[in-house]
Formats: structure tokens, C-alpha cells, sequence
């Protein structure tokens, strides 16, 4: 497994609520090379955040493909985290490496194809593809101890200009970012969850890439005795992590094959 080479911006965290956000630590800078990923996640309520790590997290929330058009086209407007105080955020955030040979070109359609989406999560989270190849449907939990929920989502390619911003707060550099927002087909409808952003984080190293994947789900309304209790259960949404980690490599591995074997055949014909 190739060592990880990345260009910081900054060797700390700027978070004091939430230390443990800079995943890139020498120890675990070890444990990402050592073929492990490492996770942190949390459930908060908004003001419970220092400023800093709520500037970082209103600006990735806020990230669309719709730009300032997001509540027409999805029926979501921008959120203002410094000013809620009844939500919720349910944060999490994997770091981990993906070995390959073979340059693979990750897109908006690449990542929101059910295939894949079916080979690197477990059996139990349900994808449906649309007539958009950039968006799909999935049927899981969002919070523990509730009902699935069924969301939308549309992925997109952050523009250079996002992907420096978001390698500012993160304090390296970032090469590309996968955005996944939950879009609606009926923006007239409500419920609970009030926004769900996916970042797929990407930095490119020898023979393979280093992916930084965090997710930021914030919810209208948690019962307050279920906060504790999901904050609690990170080590358990980790081994889930986990096994998506593993798949994900498994897959990526399987492709890079495919893409050897396409390149010798065109080379010998």
C-alpha cells in the first residue's frame, strides 16, 4: 500500500469542540497506510459547536450544484447554522486509501450508479436508479431506532473554487469532490430531514487516491433522549463504515482489473 503524500495547508485542528475532526494525525496517518481507515463522527445541536467548527460545516451544508437556485430547483434553501438552535446535525467522516493501478476517472454518474452503489454498502440499503444517470434514490436509516427514510440524491463535481475551500477547512489539499444533496421530486413535500450533504473527497497519490468521505445530515427534530444515544453509537456506525470501506476497495479493485484487461486487449489489437 502506497504511503500517503499529501501537501498540507495546516498540521492541526481548528475545531476545539471537536478534536478529534483533523483525522490526519501522524498515528493515524500510520493506520490509513497501514491499510485501516479512521472515524469520528457526532450528534449535535448547532449551537452546542464552537464558531469555527460551525463555519465549516454551515459551508459544506450549504454546497450545491444549484448554486443560489437551490430552493427552486429542491425545494431546500440555505440553512444558517450560526442562528438554529431546535435542529439537529448528525456528522460523520471516514478517511481512508483506495490502491489501484489504473487511473480511474470518478464522475457524477460514476459514483451515483446502482451498481456500485450496491456493491460497496450493505444488503440492506435499498438504490433505485431514475431517468437522470446522476441521480438515484436509496432507502435507508438516517437516524437509529426510526423509520427508513427515502431520499433522492443528485451528485455533482465541485468547482475549483469549492474545492479550495473546502481543502482550506479540512488543512490539505483536496485534487477533486464528489457533492451528493438530497434533491425531491416533489419540492412541495416535507419531513424531518431538512438537508443531507455527501462529500467524496478526493486526493490523488502514486497508484491509487486517498478519500476523505463526509456526511452531514441535518434533521428537523430528534427525540432528546435519542441524541446521547446516537452519539454513543459510533463505534457501531464505524464497523458499518468499515465493511463500505472494504466493498468499496473490493470494487474499485475488481474495476482497475476490468480496465487492465480492456487496456492489453486494445493494445494487441
Amino acid at each position: 500500500m502506497d504511503e500517503i503524500s499529501i501537501n498540507f495547508i495546516n498540521n492541526k485542528s481548528d475545531s476545539n469542540f471537536h478534536p478529534n475532526w483533523n483525522l490526519l494525525t501522524p498515528k493515524n496517518i500510520k493506520l490509513i497506510n497501514s491499510g485501516c481507515n479512521v472515524f469520528h463522527s457526532f450528534c449535535s445541536n448547532p449551537q452546542t459547536l464552537d464558531y469555527s467548527m460551525k463555519n465549516r460545516l454551515n459551508c459544506m451544508i450549504n454546497l450545491s450544484s444549484y448554486k443560489d437556485n437551490e430552493e427552486y430547483y429542491t425545494g431546500i434553501p440555505k440553512v444558517d447554522l450560526y442562528n438554529m438552535r431546535n435542529n439537529t446535525l448528525i456528522v460523520g467522516k471516514i478517511d481512508y486509501i483506495i490502491p489501484c493501478e489504473q487511473k480511474i476517472q470518478v464522475t457524477p454518474e460514476f459514483v451515483s450508479d446502482t451498481t456500485y452503489l450496491r456493491s460497496c454498502n450493505d444488503s440492506d440499503v435499498i438504490f433505485e436508479r431514475t431517468n437522470n444517470l446522476r441521480t438515484f434514490i436509496t432507502k435507508k436509516t438516517i437516524v437509529p431506532y426510526t423509520e427508513p427514510s427515502c431520499c433522492q440524491l443528485t451528485s455533482s463535481e465541485l468547482s475549483k473554487n469549492d474545492v479550495m475551500l473546502i481543502s482550506q477547512h479540512e488543512g490539505h489539499n483536496i485534487d477533486q469532490i464528489i457533492l451528493l444533496e438530497r434533491t425531491k421530486q416533489d419540492t412541495r413535500k416535507t419531513d424531518n430531514i431538512i438537508k443531507i450533504k455527501s462529500l467524496l473527497c478526493y486526493t490523488y497519490i502514486p497508484d491509487g487516491f486517498y478519500i476523505s468521505h463526509i456526511n452531514i445530515a441535518l434533521i428537523s427534530h430528534i427525540p432528546s433522549f435519542l441524541t446521547p444515544i446516537i452519539d454513543q453509537l459510533s463505534h457501531f456506525i464505524g464497523i458499518s463504515m468499515s465493511s463500505i470501506v472494504r466493498k468499496t476497495r473490493n470494487y474499485y479493485s475488481h474495476y482497475d482489473n476490468y480496465k487492465s484487461i480492456m487496456k492489453r486487449s486494445n493494445t494487441c489489437r
